[in-house]
């Protein structure tokens, strides 16, 4: 029994490690839904989950054919991508009978075909009975598990708490479960019956389910799997608190509680159910069918069809990023104007080209944007601390905001003071919405609410990103060696280590917009979902240091006395530039050249946001920020496409369009590798996890989205559901990704352009083997640019390198 339940458990872990976290709206963080897949093929998990979703995560054959008729895929590229066909998709036309080439494969594409049956699925209990007789016991059974959800991990929307929220989930439900009447009005009843023999542990309840339902043990992985993809919303918010707990070393089995719930309610089902023996022998059939071996070692023919499209297009990308991708040596070492530091976010792309047109002498530098400082930062007031870093990471540095002269009483006051006004808007917020009070409240103070619904409306509100003005600080006192390890971390990090310009800016970005519960997906990703301010200050603040420098001098980095590290906030939806600390403060030809850059770069994406505009006014778009109505105030990181780890010289002659994240990297200075194995390890994976949720929310919003703005309703204060929904959406809004009538983001994977050689390369993979899952399974396109950007050898599943340009050539020839 006891290897019995160790094994039962090894497959909840994995089951639940298939689901994609989901991080709470107030950091939401763009996530890879397929991470739970990475170690298997993109093909087999696309056929996989259409068993699941109904249908294959690809764009449409009939998007790719308007694709093709723009000339956005490239014929050229079909022939190549033909040329270089996997196996599988090879035998997939040779068991249709049909050519493999270019003539055929359009053909096929362009004329309707029946798309091939969807295989055999193992189902749950209530999904079974539900296709059998037509029923909704699986919509019901979703809905009851999802309100209970709601209500136990609210996170303070809800006037009435549940009274058992300081219990396990499990729990909770359980003692939830005895006095609702939600089942019994369903016509589900001895829902106290079968819970009193349901045991208390969830481990234990699994298992008495598996009994119950008589489930072989050779599917009780995929019926777990099965169970939980039920509520991928939730059970991506369940996964999420896992996951935060995993890596600070602490134990948690939230999706455990989730799945036991489930079952649970399957269990309950069953009991109801059970007297009719044709249903049940039905039932046991089902769960008696191989879905593995068909015969077959090839793909769905319309599988095939959509991967090479996706081939041909991403093909079609490819050769735009080689054009631009031009090796170039610094035109001189002279002296800098001006150095500055921005994230590697795709919008950062933009504003660093038109910042260089206006100061051509300036140096600009991509890094990841919590700038080397992985912060748990605290603010007075507030029930949890923000993790100021990329959601790989757990923050070991403490930072706090305003500590400067509070310390001990002071400080105590001051997060007393903070948490009095908070409680005081929440006890206001009670009496505004009780039923007791709520309609003498609009009728005795509705009117006052009338000028700002007016300044509202007509984006005449004050901005609503506000900078903390107080200088965050570190909250634990560090050694003099740590901040200097520290700080050289980071000059290392971006390849600042000479020739130091007299100012250096170190530029964190945010976004800016009014009644959007997805604010914080317009933030820094390398924040977890926050701006990037405090790390900036941070950075700059060390930097700035005498003590500091005097130790960097000792290993070899000279900072100038004359250097001034600069800190500052980059308003992505706005393009305005907010700069910190007075004692650091600037001259005036920079914030007028940041102030210049800016609206070149509004100018640049006004075309983008509204199509209309001729004479675009940059106090109009801007407003557009404040515009409680607006449901795209920016396009996010909609278009990236390439992961550019390089030299900024080889790609400064070159309109990106902000399509590519750019990381600084000089592979001269490092020799060893070591820093490259940082920057694929960290900002590389959060590059992908970026690309494939806009992926995902673009190929298939319904699924992989979280629909249409308008009807968001925001459940707890976690994450939005559509309407009257009982699940939680998982990924981006539709207007994230469209325009209403197009994608605004080209669904492709990404691509990784890397200063190294495939030696280095290769060797990095093998000590990181998540990132090589993600290369060789095709989530991710890894290219080796050599260390001078001579070459372009592109990483095959086989583990081999090809010289795509080589290719290229060749085919022109035949």
């Amino acid at each position: 029994m006891m290897n019995t339940i160790d094994k039962l458990s090894s497959q909840i872990d994995q089951a639940c490690r298939a689901i994609a976290p989901l991080w709470p709206l107030k950091h939401f963080v763009a996530v890879n839904p397929f991470v739970g897949y990475a170690d298997r093929p993109f093909s087999e998990t696309s056929e996989h989950l259409k068993q699941v979703h109904g249908d294959y995560p690809l764009p449409k054959i009939s998007w790719f054919l308007e694709q093709y008729r723009e000339n956005k895929i490239e014929t050229s590229k079909i022939v190549e991508a033909i040329a270089h066909a996997s196996d599988e998709i090879r035998r997939a036309f040779a068991n249709k009978e049909v050519e493999l080439k270019l003539e055929t494969f359009l053909q096929e594409s362009i004329e309707p075909f029946l798309e091939e049956e969807v295989p055999y699925q193992l189902e749950t209990f209530s999904s079974y009975v539900d296709k059998r007789e037509g029923s909704q016991w699986n919509h019901l059974l979703k809905q009851e598990a999802a309100k209970w959800c709601a209500a136990h991990f609210d996170k303070g929307q809800s006037s009435w708490r549940s009274p058992w929220c300081h219990l396990s989930f499990f729990e909770a439900w359980r003692k939830s479960v005895k006095i609702d009447k939600s089942l019994d009005c369903s016509e589900i009843y001895d829902t106290r019956k079968v819970l009193a023999k349901i045991p208390h542990e969830p481990l234990q309840a699994i298992a008495n389910a598996m009994d119950v339902l008589q489930i072989p043990q050779e599917r009780v992985a995929d019926i777990l799997e099965r169970t939980l993809l039920k509520l991928t919303g939730w059970g991506g918010y369940l996964r999420y608190l896992d996951r935060e707990n995993e890596l600070r070393g602490k134990d948690s089995d939230y999706g455990l509680q989730l799945l036991a719930v489930l079952l649970s309610y399957e269990v309950i089902l069953h009991h109801n159910l059970k007297s009719d023996h044709d249903r049940m022998l039905g039932w046991q059939r089902s769960l008696q069918e191989d879905l593995s071996d068909t015969g077959e070692t090839s793909i769905p023919f319309d599988l095939a069809l959509r991967l090479l499209w996706q081939e041909s297009l991403e093909r079609s990308i490819e050769k735009s990023f080689q054009q631009a991708i031009q090796p170039a040596i610094p035109d001189s070492n002279d002296r800098p104007t001006l150095q500055a530091v921005f994230c590697i976010d795709v919008r950062s792309e933009r504003f660093r080209r038109a910042l260089e047109s206006v100061m051509p002498k300036a140096q600009t530098i991509g890094f990841a944007g919590f700038f080397g400082i992985p912060a748990e930062h605290h603010i007075p007031g507030k029930p949890s601390a923000q993790a100021l870093c990329p959601a790989l990471l757990a923050p070991p540095v403490k930072t706090a905001r305003s500590l400067s002269d509070l310390t001990g009483e002071k400080w105590q006051r001051l997060e007393f003071e903070q948490t009095a006004a908070i409680d005081r808007k929440r006890a206001w917020k009670g009496f505004r919405e009780s039923a007791s009070s709520c309609f003498t409240f609009v009728e005795t103070f509705g009117l006052s609410y009338a000028y700002k619904i007016i300044k509202d409306a007509f984006g005449m509100a004050v901005s609503q990103r506000k900078p903390a003005t107080a200088l965050p600080q570190f909250a634990q006192a560090m050694q003099p060696a740590d901040r200097v390890n520290l700080a050289e971390s980071i000059l290392r990090g971006i390849n600042l280590t000479h020739n130091f310009a007299k100012r250096v800016l170190i530029c964190g970005h945010g976004g800016e917009c009014a009644n959007n519960p997805y604010a914080s997906s317009l933030d820094c990703g390398a924040c977890g979902g926050h701006a990037g301010d405090v790390n900036a200050r941070l950075a700059a603040n060390l930097l700035n240091q005498n003590s500091v420098r005097q130790g960097l001098e000792a290993r070899g980095i000279n900072i100038p006395e004359d250097t001034t590290f600069i800190a500052g906030l980059h308003n992505t939806t706005t393009d305005e530039v907010t700069l910190f600390d007075a004692e650091t403060k600037p001259t005036l030809d920079l914030e007028k050249a940041l102030a210049q850059a800016g609206d070149i770069c509004l100018l640049q994406r006004v075309a983008d946001l509204d199509t209309s505009v001729k004479k675009p006014s940059l106090s109009k778009i801007r407003a557009k920020s404040r515009d409680w109505s607006q449901v795209r105030p920016e396009w996010g990181l909609a278009g990236n496409a390439a992961f550019i780890v390089a030299p900024r010289s080889w790609t400064q002659q070159s309109n990106l369009s902000g399509k590519a994240f750019l990381h600084e990297y000089d592979p001269q200075a490092d020799p060893e590798g070591a820093l490259l194995n940082g920057i694929l390890g960290g900002p590389l994976v959060v590059g992908s996890w970026i690309n494939l949720q806009y992926y995902a929310s673009s190929t298939d919003n319904n699924v992989y989205g979280s629909g249409h703005k308008a009807i968001h309703n925001v459940v707890g204060g976690i994450g939005v559901a559509l309407g009257n929904e009982y699940d939680l959406r998982p990924g981006l809004p539709l207007q994230s990704v469209s325009d209403g009538t197009h994608l605004v983001h080209t669904p492709c994977r990404l691509h990784a352009c890397i200063a190294a050689n495939p030696a280095t390369l290769d060797k990095i993979l093998e000590q990181q083997p998540h990132l090589k899952d993600l290369v060789t399974n095709g989530w991710i396109h890894m290219i080796s640019l050599g260390e001078d950007g001579s070459q372009w050898l592109k990483l095959q599943a086989n583990g081999t390198w090809t010289d795509s340009q080589r290719e290229i050539e060749e085919e022109a020839q035949v």
